[in-house]
C-alpha cells in the first residue's frame, strides 16, 4: 500500500493517507496523540543505525521517554545509545510482527 503524508501547519497535525485518500494514520504535534490504522495503538519506531533493530515505543501523550530511548544501548548489537537511534516511522508492533 502506497501512502503519503499530509501535514497541516495551522492545526499542527499530520495525516498518513493511502492512495485512495483514506486516513490510515494521524499525529498531533501539540498533544502527541497518535493513531495508526484501525487500532488506536500506535508506537514510534526507532531504528538502530548499526543493525536496523527496531524499538517500538508508546509515548502515551508524553515525550519524557525520548531521553531514555536516546541513551539506551541496542539490545541486538550492543551499540551505545548516544546518537544511535533514528526515528523511523509510526507503527504497531503486534500488527507488524504477526501478533494479536
Amino acid at each position: 500500500m502506497k501512502t503519503h503524508l499530509e501535514i497541516n501547519t495551522k492545526n499542527q497535525d499530520a495525516y498518513l493517507r493511502n492512495n485512495e485518500g483514506k486516513a490510515v494514520g494521524y499525529f498531533n504535534f501539540d498533544t502527541y496523540e497518535v493513531q495508526h490504522g484501525e487500532q488506536n495503538k500506535a508506537e514510534f519506531v526507532f531504528i538502530c543505525c548499526k543493525c536496523d533493530h527496531r524499538l517500538y515505543v508508546e509515548l502515551n501523550g508524553s515525550v519524557s521517554k525520548l531521553n531514555e530511548i536516546a541513551n539506551k544501548d541496542c539490545p541486538s548489537c550492543g551499540e551505545e545509545g548516544y546518537e544511535n537511534w533514528l526515528l523511523g516511522c509510526i507503527g504497531n508492533y503486534d500488527r507488524e510482527q504477526g501478533g494479536s
